[in-house]
């Protein structure tokens, strides 16, 4: 492939060869880079003139180049793919969709971490294995696009790996600011809706085709009755919920303040999420498992207060209809169980050795529509769902994840670890773009295999340097 000559990309090359302090391996990575980007920018993007997409991420590429040990460089690129790529106001304000994004920021981290990436052998050999599984689905379907169905899940691997300590802290201190931010955004946006009778200043509609409205500082696709579940600046309140509860599981890896954390949970709550709920109650009993007893009691008292404050609040009749309505029995099956459904009908399929291994239909991946056009059951959104999708060769890490998490957690008997691990079985992203990041964070604080191989803790921040 020639990259076409013109001023622009020929200056571009040149300053980049210049600042790439002969680091042939660098000059490498940033070429292929280069090349991906001129090659498929057009198809990327359509409402800016190709020579300012190309000038503006080659201007960031040179900015990275030019100061590589900046660590405030590498936790903001991946601090913008984990948190602010997923947001649907970005495909909605630019028209380039946030994996874009999130592979341009991964892509140029990578090229910062490339020196520690040569120290991960054991983190290699896992990425060679997940493509080695993925490359027999690709051959069985003949499918050439199935190739790439991984490549969110290795790039957050490989950087979540390579993260310092200090990167990692900071990491989690902006991710816990931002989150307070979308969470006080939330409980302004229900007070404008609410009490103020505010509607939507603007809106447009997720992938998903549903509505989501700016509600003065909140987004949210749900709107009853004047009530607002607040989804911050994503496409529905579950994510809020989800990012909010793995930040949370984050720093308690990393021994953060305890009452950090539990303020980001309670507010959460906000969210109205089930699994929020019960995430909140699993990290109560893990700050107090040292008595279960006294934990209990306590966890008994803190809930029932809520439940006393809720029912004599102007929320009550929203909360009982929307929220605890949702842990009443009928039947055997809690009210508004869409998923036992989906359940029989993914073990359905299952029963099929073939889709066992290699999944239903490369369709379902490679073209979304041309598998609903087939009308197969329904077998999305619950943990089996994955399994149907792409069988165990493309959605190994997805369940090798949380089984880990399962083990770890009867074996260091940890509630949050249980917890993130009922988190993912509610919501299979080990292998979406943005959420994987935040999860190989928390998969590689779990298994203590960051960079340095130790935890810092946060009192010794101040005497470590940015730039080690």
């Amino acid at each position: 492939m020639v990259l076409p000559s013109n001023k622009v990309t020929d200056k571009i090359l040149a300053l980049v060869g210049a600042l790439s302090y002969n680091d042939h391996k660098r000059q490498l990575l940033i070429g292929c880079i280069a090349i991906l980007v001129y090659r498929f920018h057009g198809a990327i993007v359509s409402t800016l003139s190709n020579e300012v997409f190309v000038a503006f991420i080659f201007a960031v590429l040179l900015y990275v180049i030019a100061n590589p040990a900046k660590s405030t460089v590498i936790v903001g690129l991946i601090f913008s793919a984990s948190i602010v790529a997923q947001s649907p106001v970005i495909p909605a304000l630019t028209s380039i969709n946030g994996n874009i994004f999130y592979l341009g920021f991964s892509a140029i981290a990578l090229v910062l971490l490339i020196r520690r990436l040569e120290h991960l052998a054991l983190i290699w050999l896992i990425v060679l294995f997940v493509l080695s599984l993925q490359l027999l689905a690709t051959i069985y379907w003949f499918e050439p696009k199935l190739i790439v169905l991984p490549v969110y899940f290795l790039s957050a691997l490989l950087i979540a790996s390579s993260l310092r300590d200090v990167e990692l802290h900071r990491y989690v201190d902006w991710a816990t600011k931002f989150a307070i931010m979308l969470l006080i955004g939330g409980f302004i946006g229900l007070f404008y809706t609410f009490i103020l009778g505010g509607d939507a200043i603007f809106s447009f509609s997720n992938e998903d085709t549903r509505s989501n409205g700016l509600y003065l500082t909140t987004f949210s696709n749900w709107y009853v009755r004047g009530v607002i579940r607040p989804s911050g600046i994503y496409d529905e309140p579950g994510a809020l919920s989800l990012i909010v509860c793995l930040i949370a599981a984050i720093r308690e890896k990393i021994n953060a303040p305890r009452r950090t954390t539990t303020l980001i949970l309670v507010m959460g709550l906000i969210t109205l999420s089930v699994a929020h709920v019960i995430f909140l109650i699993l990290f109560l009993l893990e700050i107090s498992k040292k008595s279960i007893v006294s934990s209990g009691f306590k966890l008994t008292v803190a809930f029932s207060l809520l439940f006393v404050v809720i029912y004599n609040s102007p929320f009550r009749d929203v909360f009982d209809e929307f929220l605890f309505s949702r842990f009443e029995v009928v039947d055997g099956r809690l009210i508004g169980d869409n998923r036992s459904a989906l359940i029989e009908n993914s073990i359905n399929y299952l029963r099929n050795i073939e889709v066992l291994a290699f999944g239903l239909d490369s369709d379902c991946i490679a073209n979304a529509e041309a598998c609903r056009q087939k009308g197969y059951d329904q077998f999305g959104d619950n943990p089996l769902g994955p399994l149907v999708l792409g069988g165990i060769t493309q959605f190994f890490p997805y369940y090798a994840v949380v089984v880990c998490f399962i083990g770890i957690s009867i074996i260091k008997r940890s509630p949050i670890v249980f917890g993130s691990a009922l988190l993912l079985l509610s919501r299979n992203e080990v292998m979406s773009f943005s959420y994987s990041m935040l999860i190989m964070i928390y998969v590689i604080l779990v298994f203590n295999i960051t960079y340095e191989y130790r935890i810092v803790p946060k009192r010794h921040l101040r005497d470590l340097s940015c730039n080690r």
